[in-house]
């Protein structure tokens, strides 16, 4: 400990995170962090809600309060095991150690990833969704950021005093819900809401020409009346228009300043998702539109007659939430992300439009959002969910480098001579400005425990972690040395499912995941998928224990202990107890 000035204090630790602490004269209202375990919780045993995986029955203080932290220091110190995971086995391992002592213990996940440096952030609540548009096609920066709400529209726009203040746009519906906005390579406008199309002079902001559903030619008769539109997609000349009933139109965006209706057509089933990025020859003008839908499939259509070329089947029962043409180093590849945060993604043919190399990865466990972006003069894809991820090529091959920001809902890009290179994010209530560090650094998560790690197991049958724990909080007496635990968590979200506690001075020493019987083989493998009980596919956590007694100097006897876990259970069944002679 170090006291330096002015009621500032450095709290070195070797066995959790060192902290700049201040102290204060008068009680603050915020309580410190200092005082417990982030997210600490009384759970003897028990499991916490969801999100949550602090394990802690630590009392924290409720008196007043007169420290603030100021920063802290992240330290994995002293590390006593740990494991590797490739849970897609996509060669991208992240590292889940035991760190920390006592009550400061955590699991730390360790992997490599792409930073963002925030350099201005505002919170703005309710975002539906967001766009950057330009004066002009040509221009190198960015004006306007569109942000979209339930029932109505903003804008923001760069002042020349590099500050984001309300803008208006006469020709904009601003009480309306945006559903795309872009700039056309004819330096228009285009706003997209529920209602219509509207094509808007760059330079005056007038409203050049209006389109809607109901003043359709194509599929009139079809379209039972319907007048909603609930998705669009838009090249630099060309807007694609989804509504009810799969019905789908394509307009042209000619350079008089109006929008042509070129053709109509009516999918088999509800639309979900659409693109018409451009992937050929001509980048301003697109020959494909990638259609996701409520069929569990992605179909592509032929530009301009919306004709079916392909179709794929997900194979799944969730529906795709988002799919994006993308050309990363002269290949074209058709990505599709799914509702449970799985990503499918295909190379796409180019000479016969058919696709091939189906492949599948999870990226998180929430919906996916794809947007397109340019960074450093490359071609990327920013996976918006739960795990933010941008995924890009080298050698000819997708990688996937997660982002050290979670829960990112909406993402584009927002290039101005003060934030060059730049991201718009929504996170929660938050909207961010910040630029992508093209380096690759190790990001670590912290995942409170509250209590002492041991030993850690992964099992890939139940996607689970098993962590070997001590608890020794304050509430314990001198001469007992600690409740141990086996805690399950999940290995995606590293939520707490299961606790079971051992005996009277019984502490872990030894936690491994095993497979026994005929699912042996399969609960082995990596790619397992989790649906049934771990002892129907033969895996098992067995834990090796120790029992202190403060008579001997070693310990004259240990359990090795046989445990299943079902999937949804909150629970831990012991399946065998086998009493040995000394430590395991």
């Amino acid at each position: 400990m170090s006291y330096l000035d002015s009621g500032y204090v450095f709290l070195g630790s070797k066995g959790g995170d060192s902290q700049l602490i201040k102290l204060h004269a008068e009680p603050i209202s915020s309580p410190s962090s200092a005082a417990a375990p982030a997210g600490a919780a009384a759970a003897d045993g028990g499991v916490t809600g969801s999100g949550s995986a602090a394990v802690s029955d630590v009392n924290s203080d409720e008196g007043p309060n007169h420290v603030e932290v100021v920063d802290s220091w992240p330290s994995l110190a002293p590390i006593v095991d740990f494991i590797v995971m490739d849970l897609e086995r996509q060669g991208q391992g992240q590292m889940v150690a035991c760190c920390g002592c006592f009550q400061d213990g955590s699991l730390r996940v360790v992997r490599n990833g792409i930073g963002i440096h925030e350099a201005a952030a505002m919170d703005l609540p309710g975002i539906k969704g967001i766009w950057s548009v330009r004066r002009s096609w040509m221009d190198a920066y960015d004006s306007h950021l569109v942000l979209s709400f339930v029932g109505e529209t903003r804008l923001l726009e760069i002042s020349e005093d590099d500050v984001l203040d309300e803008a208006t746009i006469s020709g904009f519906d601003s009480d309306g819900q945006t559903l795309l906005a872009a700039t056309t390579l004819h330096d228009q406008l285009l706003q997209v809401t529920s209602s219509s199309v509207r094509l808007v002079s760059s330079t005056t902001g007038q409203l050049l020409h209006e389109w809607s559903p109901a003043n359709a030619t194509h599929n009139n008769s079809s379209n039972g009346g319907s007048t909603s539109i609930t998705l669009a997609a838009a090249s630099p000349c060309q807007v694609l228009i989804a509504s009810g009933g799969g019905l789908v139109w394509l307009l042209d965006v000619s350079e008089s300043g109006r929008l042509e209706e070129v053709s109509g057509t009516v999918m088999d089933a509800e639309v979900a998702c659409l693109d018409i990025t451009p992937v050929g020859a001509d980048s301003n003008k697109a020959t494909l539109a990638a259609v996701g839908t409520w069929a569990m499939q992605v179909q592509l259509l032929s530009l301009p007659s919306l004709k079916p070329v392909t179709t794929e089947e997900l194979g799944s029962e969730i529906i795709p939430r988002s799919v994006v043409l993308a050309n990363f180093e002269g290949q074209a590849y058709v990505l599709c992300g799914l509702g449970d945060g799985q990503l499918h993604n295909w190379r796409l043919q180019s000479e016969t439009s058919t696709l091939t190399d189906h492949k599948k990865v999870v990226l998180g466990t929430k919906p996916i959002l794809l947007s397109s972006f340019t960074s450093q003069g490359q071609r990327n894809v920013f996976a918006a969910s739960d795990r933010a991820t941008i995924i890009y090529s080298n050698n000819k091959k997708l990688l996937y480098s997660n982002l050290n920001e979670n829960e990112v809902a909406f993402m584009c890009s927002f290039t101005t001579s003060s934030f060059p290179d730049s991201l718009a994010l929504v996170k929660g209530q938050q909207l961010s400005l910040g630029a992508i560090n093209g380096i690759q650094k190790l990001h670590i998560r912290t995942v409170p425990l509250g209590e002492q790690p041991r030993r850690i197991a992964h099992q890939p049958a139940t996607r689970t972690l098993g962590v070997a724990t001590i608890n020794t909080s304050a509430s314990i007496g001198a001469a007992d040395i600690g409740k141990g635990y086996l805690r399950v968590f999940s290995d995606t979200t590293f939520d707490l499912l299961a606790s079971h506690q051992l005996g009277p001075q019984e502490i872990p020493t030894a936690l491994t995941s095993m497979a026994f019987g005929s699912g042996a083989a399969d609960a082995s493998a990596e790619g397992t998928t989790a649906g049934g009980a771990s002892e129907e596919s033969g895996a098992f956590f067995i834990v090796g224990t120790a029992v202190i007694k403060l008579t001997e100097v070693e310990p004259s006897k240990g359990y090795i202990i046989l445990l299943s876990h079902t999937p949804g259970s909150n629970s831990l069944t012991v399946v065998e107890t086998l009493e040995v002679h000394g430590a395991v």
